[in-house]
């Protein structure tokens, strides 16, 4: 287009924080920052499980790190003159901090604040592992395993899959409190990137468009597989949850594999045609879904779990928010009312006042309760009998 020029013609990563947490909102973004001097420009960049801070030529080129961690920086602000910033930035372990950057140094940032640490020498926090397992098409996927605080080895363990929402999104090197919550009543949590995430570039990202439940399924049951191989977890005990998209997901799962034992499905999308017509995004994901529901009827009844809903056998836990206008509460009536009239195990709980974000930005109590009822249910079905 005339007057416009593509700065990073060969670089396919999104320039936002594309990282999953349940420590803040997520997804944020910075406007391009220019040097004093305009020779450079810097952007947040999620790739392979980090959200970091780059930059790059205004001539062009690919965007280098300003430091190198895998670690998630959610914001930054920049000081007049250019030569600082100031970052919101976490890891793993890690709730995220205030810490101040110099722009002009290869040099890790400066932690300025330490809200976290009196809370966090009170607790046992679990590091990640980092693991690589081959899916379909000979396709690398990126994953984590998340160990019980206390672990024994030669000890096996229930364990836990977790599926990320979006789909345009990445789990990473990130604070995750409800996996260090799981962790530490002593599940094995496994959780991963399939084709449909970001961080991978853009043809990783687009191969479910129009395509929900094929690569993405064969990816996460790729992992499934991995984790189930592990000494360390009791295959026989081994649940699945996720959020929106992975919800979706988990919904899928249940409707096409019986290999879990129990499923926690939360603010979760189950009809994509009412999904369409309901939700605050429904209207313009007929890019996503391959045209509108009246262009591409065959499509939305293939991708929605509601289709496969006779095949559920494992037992199966609904969370929905009443005041969810991303994936409305009537997403979750439908699931659950087809599923009691056909006789599954199947129970609904309903937060009433809260938003898509519950897990997030929720109130406290509720937010809380939301954990309570997810460990309910998988202490009910993992547990050893």
């Amino acid at each position: 287009m005339s007057g416009r020029l593509a700065l990073m013609p060969s670089y396919d990563r999104e320039t936002a924080d594309m990282t999953i947490s349940d420590a803040g909102e997520g997804h944020g973004s910075i406007s391009p920052q220019w040097s004093p001097d305009g020779k450079t420009i810097t952007v947040l960049i999620s790739d392979t499980g980090a959200t970091c801070l780059a930059r790059f030529s205004a001539r062009g080129g690919s965007p280098q790190p300003l430091f190198h961690a895998k670690s998630h920086v959610q914001a930054a602000s920049f000081g007049r003159l250019g030569r600082r910033a100031a970052l919101l930035v976490g890891d793993s372990t890690h709730p995220a901090e205030i810490a101040v950057l110099d722009l002009n140094r290869r040099s890790a940032p400066v932690r300025n604040t330490r809200f976290n640490d009196a809370w966090l020498k009170e607790v046992s926090v679990s590091k990640p592992s980092e693991v690589w397992f081959t899916s379909t098409g000979k396709t690398r996927v990126q994953g984590w395993v998340l160990k019980p605080p206390n672990f024994r080895p030669g000890k096996r363990y229930p364990g836990i899959v977790e599926i990320h929402g979006g789909p345009r999104a990445q789990y990473g090197y990130s604070f995750f409190h409800e996996m260090q919550l799981l962790a530490a009543r002593g599940y094995v949590v496994f959780y991963c990137n399939p084709r449909g995430s970001q961080g991978r570039g853009r043809k990783f990202t687009t191969a479910i468009t129009n395509a929900w439940g094929t690569v993405d399924y064969e990816d996460i049951m790729a992992g499934a597989d991995w984790f189930f191989a592990q000494s360390y977890v009791d295959s026989h005990r081994v649940g699945v949850t996720g959020a929106s998209y992975g919800g979706h997901m988990t919904n899928w799962i249940v409707g096409h594999t019986n290999r879990f034992k129990a499923a926690v499905t939360q603010r979760s999308v189950v009809a994509l045609k009412s999904f369409y017509g309901t939700s605050d995004i429904g209207w313009e994901w007929h890019r996503e879904f391959g045209g509108t529901p009246w262009q591409n009827p065959e499509g939305y009844e293939r991708m929605s779990p509601l289709t496969y809903a006779k095949n559920v056998k494992t037992p199966l836990l609904i969370l929905h928010n009443e005041h969810d206008y991303r994936c409305l509460i009537e997403q979750a009536e439908q699931w659950y009312t087809t599923l009691k009239m056909m006789g599954k195990r199947v129970e609904l709980v309903r937060f009433p006042e809260e938003p898509h974000g519950l897990s997030r930005h929720g109130r406290p109590d509720r937010r809380m309760a939301r954990l309570e009822h997810i460990l309910r249910w998988f202490d009910k079905y993992l547990s050893r009998r």
